[in-house]
């Protein structure tokens, strides 16, 4: 092969189109959830076990897609209603004071 011969090695590529990679998924913890919606783990907890907040269980713990969460979150506000709340629960007084 001459030096000054052009192969198809020596020739610059042409560049190539990038492929649309997929967000990765973040799966957050009740913590996690907790601190990026600013509400109390508790609150995460009821949410979860009456299945008004997308999440899903590994065993014995709870766990919440990031992406799920953000489209929830704009359900919600788009809905106007917010996160959900628990019904009040009347309690009875200890002291009676007649």
């Amino acid at each position: 092969m001459a030096p000054n011969e052009d192969t198809s090695r020596n020739k610059p590529s042409k560049p190539r189109a990038k492929k649309a990679v997929p967000k990765a998924r973040q799966i957050l913890t009740v913590r996690e959830t907790a601190a990026y919606l600013r509400v109390h783990p508790g609150t995460i907890y009821r949410l979860a076990k009456r299945s008004s907040l997308p999440a899903f269980k590994v065993g014995s713990d709870w766990r919440f897609a990031s992406d799920i969460l953000d489209r929830w979150l704009q359900e919600q506000s788009a809905s106007g209603k917010g996160l959900p709340r628990s019904p009040r629960v009347k309690r009875k007084r200890r002291w009676n004071h007649n």
